[in-house]
């Protein structure tokens, strides 16, 4: 199905529910479960308006049905109208529509999930288990002894804790036993291709192909269907060609649409013998819509994909640059030496910032004609000077760890740097920016000299003069591709602009960087006398220097003052150092367009993310400890 296809099948089905929406059709099935089924379905449209506006209602609707233990009902906790006892039977709070409740929460709403809310969300969980793990229950504090795990509620719970970071190997297995049954039983879904979709979701199970298989099987009898095994198979990364056969049948359904056209779901209540099935018109367009946005999602990232092929073609190209250029310029070294040095490279190319280090300034001029070969040479000085900084750092650390008699390899390598920019970058640079990059240079040695003086003396050392070498390769390869300034020149200002809010951006995000690595590494500093940011906070917060951490009676006290004083804190300047970082890159990109940001801005933007999950996580610790 092409694009325009789909954008025409959205835009109709949007504008359908929309329209039920303003008939206050949506909420008529009077219960909790089937309007928290659609905000999960509509989760992948949340930028389109009208979607937004649907979900608005909905997401109204199941908060304002929560009990305070944080536990959802079928039905809701005040109709609005009276119902007799054979119209809505009683029943006691489930797993099914609370884990369905809090997942739509998660997507739509997620600042409302408090520490309070997990603690709670634990306790129901807890009180469900038929073993540590799962699976689970479906009843919350009743009815226990007639029941079973049912396999459509362990599928929504394990969709629920997905979304919230928790991982459960024992529920994944359960559901895993009951894929391998030919038919996997449920008291309450008679319909099979729901229990499928559901699993889908989040599967990471090992029938990964058996559950394909089973989709294939149920997922052609009608729209509803047809929609849930399109966007079952979707998410499974299922073979484009069953894909395309299940959209392809999806289409030939959506005719319909417009039409009121409802299916069985689920056993809603028995009555007299006589069975009575939920349907809803409203999950059955909001299920074809979400196939249909899934499926406009994936030819999106298929797109995406190929131009990031491209790019990382390109990315590979100058990796195989780097590493020929580190093993040329390292081959005069003794064997000894070579051995040491090419060691130290297969670390660190094996290391998590080895990208970051090698093409962070490759990604930053791959918009300028020719900028492949000078993006080489300062690729090899920015793993020359992280491979000098790691002897450097562990010669001083661990002075009794033997890794000082890898000093003469670091001193090497310090004047091979200098090598390479006075014979190989400088060159490149256009006649008048030579000398203000010799002056640059300059000034970042003797700053990381005087930084690693002052730390072997045991003083506090700033970051950012000793970590800026790792920016150095950025900083060099603007100056080299940065405009010519000449005094009276009309850019001058521009470019001179340019290159200061770009150092800054660096500062701050080796700042965000160097206190997420202190903020992990901070019981090993204490430990060991280290003088850190984050060690410093701390001996402030107890009032008390570092000897006073005696590491046999200390860890707990350590461990408190951590927490409960400086990880907060610590949280939030990493947040700040890193949106500072953003900001001024983002800034840089505007000033001279030719200079990509994008790949920094990601390096910077995962700090970002470390900050506010940090935070957030003390927070809801702090609530849920509280409350449990």
């Amino acid at each position: 199905m092409h694009t325009k296809q789909l954008d025409h099948m959205i835009e109709q089905l949007s504008t359908h529910l929309d329209s039920m929406h303003s008939k206050d059709k949506l909420l008529q099935s009077r219960n909790i479960f089937i309007p928290a089924l659609i905000l999960l379905a509509l989760h992948s449209g949340k930028e389109h308006r009208r979607i937004q506006n649907i979900c608005d209602t909905l997401i109204a609707h199941i908060l304002e049905n929560k009990n305070d233990a944080w536990t959802w009902n079928y039905w809701p906790r005040s109709t609005g109208k009276k119902t007799s006892a054979s119209e809505r039977p009683s029943y006691p709070d489930d797993m099914d529509d609370t884990s369905c409740a809090i997942a739509a929460i998660a997507l739509w709403r997620p600042e409302m999930l408090s520490g309070e809310a997990f603690a709670n969300i634990t306790k129901a969980l807890i009180a469900c288990e038929t073993q540590p793990g799962g699976p689970y229950f479906t009843w919350i504090g009743g009815m226990r002894a007639s029941q079973t795990p049912d396999i459509g509620v362990n599928a929504n719970i394990s969709f629920m804790l997905s979304l919230i970071g928790v991982s459960m190997p024992e529920l994944t297995e359960s559901i895993d036993h009951e894929l391998r049954l030919e038919q996997p039983a449920s008291q309450f879904y008679s319909n099979r291709m729901m229990i499928l979709y559901f699993i889908s979701r989040n599967y990471s199970g090992k029938e990964k192909s058996r559950l394909i298989e089973k989709i294939c099987t149920e997922g052609k009898s009608n729209l509803m269907d047809a929609a849930l095994a399109a966007s079952s198979l979707i998410r499974l990364d299922a073979p484009d060609g069953i894909i395309s056969e299940h959209i392809a049948k999806l289409g030939s359904f959506t005719v319909s649409i417009g039409k009121s056209e409802a299916h069985p779901m689920y056993i809603e209540k028995i009555a007299n013998g006589i069975i009575q099935y939920a349907t809803s018109e409203a999950f059955t367009a909001a299920a074809a819509l979400e196939a249909l946005l899934l499926c406009r999602l994936r030819l999106q990232e298929k797109t995406e994909k190929g131009r990031r092929d491209i790019e990382a073609a390109a990315e590979n190209q100058i990796q195989l640059a780097i590493i020929e250029k580190l093993h040329s310029e390292t081959k005069s070294l003794s064997s000894e030496m070579k051995a040491a040095f090419d060691a130290h490279l297969e670390k660190f190319r094996s290391a998590s910032h080895w990208n970051e280090i090698a093409l962070l300034p490759y990604s930053l001029v791959r918009n300028f004609p020719d900028a492949d070969a000078v993006a080489a040479v300062v690729g090899a000085v920015g793993v020359l000077g992280w491979i000098a900084y790691t002897i450097d750092d562990m010669s001083m650390d661990e002075p009794m760890s033997g890794h000082g008699k890898e000093i003469p390899l670091s001193r090497f390598i310090h004047r091979k740097i200098e090598h390479l920019i006075r014979a190989e970058l400088l060159p490149a640079a256009a006649e008048g920016t030579r000398s203000r990059i010799e002056r640059y240079i300059g000034k970042v040695f003797i700053d990381l000299d005087n930084a690693h003086h002052a730390e072997i003396l045991g003083k506090k050392v700033s970051m950012t003069e000793k970590s800026f070498g790792h920016a150095l390769p950025v900083m060099l390869i603007a100056h080299v591709f940065s405009k010519n300034i000449r005094n009276g020149d009309a850019e001058q200002s521009v470019c001179e602009n340019l290159l200061k809010m770009l150092e800054m951006s660096c500062s701050h995000y080796i700042l965000a960087r160097q206190l997420s690595d202190d903020a992990h590494d901070w019981q090993e500093d204490m430990n060991s006398g280290r003088l850190t940011d984050v060690t410093e906070m701390m001996q402030r917060a107890a009032n008390a220097p570092m000897t006073a951490f005696a590491p046999e009676n200390a860890e707990k006290s350590m461990r408190d003052i951590f927490w409960n004083e400086c990880a907060l804190r610590i949280a939030d300047r990493i947040l700040e150092h890193a949106m500072n970082a953003k900001q001024l890159a983002e800034k840089c990109s505007i000033l001279d367009e030719r200079f990509d940001m994008s790949f920094l801005i990601r390096c910077i933007s995962r700090y970002e993310a470390i900050g506010r999950s940090m935070t957030e996580d003390i927070r809801k610790t702090k609530e849920f400890l509280a409350a449990y």
